[in-house]
């Protein structure tokens, strides 16, 4: 890990399982991909889903099977409650 690897914001305690910096990258490639100001359901939804994705990602590296079982129900829930959010969102 290189210095500033974490992203900001209210720890989160599956950070020690992640490489956020990759993430960080993921994010700005697809912020970049956008309109310079998205709608905020846009912008929410992405968050949700690269975290969601970070989660399950990291639970195929992690060997503690309690964590690894954690890491993947919560990474799922945040990318399905995130779909439905957007969902949502679209229709209003």
């Amino acid at each position: 890990m290189e210095p500033g690897d974490w992203v900001g914001g209210e720890p989160k305690w599956w950070w020690k399982y992640v490489y956020p910096a990759r993430d960080v990258f993921w994010a700005e490639l697809i912020a970049a991909n956008f309109d310079p100001s998205p709608q905020p359901w846009l912008q929410a939804f992405s968050a949700e889903v690269l975290e969601g994705l970070a989660m399950v990602r990291a639970a195929g590296t992690t060997k503690d099977k309690n964590v690894s079982t954690r890491l993947k129900e919560e990474g799922f829930k945040k990318i399905t409650e995130a779909t439905h959010a957007a969902e949502r969102a679209k229709a209003a």
